[in-house]
């Protein structure tokens, strides 16, 4: 198997930065759609000047019109300027990987045919990634398959938008971008359009996309396949640890969904504390890594700070458990790839859960 973190052993390992910029995307959408009937396999696409990414961040993502399809498909995508979705962890990986793994993942904005019609289909939507400390990940190179099923349940058609398409990053490394589009609707009719805005499927209806990025000749379900989600889900729960250590603290900030059979989604949203006498408050997804045990039984965290601190680059909190009375995070302090440089004695833990 092509491991993900062999193919980029430098571009995927960030390091300390004083980079502390969080992505902001502007909330402004086009709502405007192609209502041509045509019905050959043209690539053209809505390209309103008011879909435009401006976001330093990303301005290596390719142009809308550079989607391939078919404007006529009576299945709609409408893309807005706050579709970017986030990379998340694994309970199988390591810290350190979690660190080679830390992407995420946007949809340029724009308007595009989406297929309905039972069988395979050429699709090609225009996306981008970032990696490491923020910087330019695998694009969009290129059309690839998909494949149309339906499914009707109680006057309810669900379109299942299943396939993949080739992506190609800076050191022209192969990936392969997997994606499921669920839309829905009235039997009979086309289906309500689906709006990808970077927030979690729609509870109700179940319509929302899906999204994972692995090494070409993997998998989705192999340890370095990066699975994206919504970013921040408003009806995830917020929990914190605080923890006391011989020459400091820090409080952990995560923010977790419900556990199913799987381990919930979620996000490490913010470390704040003290080491040795300098204090500081990381947000920037690209400093922050979590990996969970078993539906979030153990705890594992690790940051960087934005300059590092004495000798060391961030700090290890590892083997937190909220449901054990008594401290058990074992803290080091850390090189800027994560490698343990000393353990510093626990103090105190405290939890708090829906803070």
């Amino acid at each position: 198997m092509l491991s993900m973190s062999l193919i980029l052993p430098l571009l995927w390992l960030p390091a300390c930065t004083d980079d502390t910029t969080t992505t902001t995307d502007s909330g402004e959408t086009d709502a405007d759609t192609d209502s041509d009937a045509d019905t050959d396999t043209d690539t053209d696409t809505d390209t309103d000047t008011d879909t435009d990414i401006t976001d330093p961040n990303w301005t290596h993502c390719p142009a809308n019109d550079t989607y391939t399809g078919d404007d006529g498909w009576s299945g709609v995508l409408q893309v807005t300027l706050d579709a970017t979705y986030c990379g998340g962890y694994n309970e199988g990986r390591t810290l350190q990987e979690e660190q080679q793994l830390k992407a995420q993942f946007k949809m340029v904005p724009g308007t595009y045919g989406v297929p309905v019609d039972e069988g395979d289909h050429s699709l090609g939507l225009p996306i981008c990634t970032r990696v490491g400390t923020g910087s330019p990940g695998p694009v969009m190179d290129g059309p690839g398959d998909t494949s149309v099923t339906l499914n009707t349940w109680s006057g309810t058609t669900y379109t299942y938008v299943t396939g993949s398409q080739p992506l190609l990053d800076p050191v022209d490394a192969p990936f392969i971008l997997e994606h499921t589009l669920v839309l829905t609707g009235a039997e009979g009719v086309a289906p309500d359009v689906l709006v990808a805005d970077g927030g979690p499927p729609d509870a109700t209806t179940g319509a929302g996309v899906n999204f994972f990025l692995y090494p070409e000749g993997g998998s989705r379900y192999d340890i370095d396949a990066v699975a994206f989600w919504t970013c921040l889900d408003p009806a995830w729960t917020p929990e914190s640890h605080t923890v006391e250590f011989d020459g400091g603290d820090v409080t952990l900030d995560l923010i977790l969904g419900i556990n199913t059979v799987q381990t919930a989604p979620g996000t490490f949203s913010q470390a704040a504390g003290t080491l040795d006498g300098t204090s500081f408050e990381l947000t920037e997804f690209f400093q922050l890594f979590y990996r969970p045990d078993h539906h979030h039984f153990g705890r594992h965290f690790a940051f960087l700070f934005d300059a590092p601190i004495g000798d060391a680059c961030g700090l290890l909190v590892e083997h937190v458990d909220p449901l054990e009375g008594d401290p058990t995070a074992v803290v080091s302090t850390a090189t800027c790839d994560l490698v343990p440089i000393e353990v510093r004695e626990t103090l105190a833990e405290t939890y708090t859960y829906g803070g």
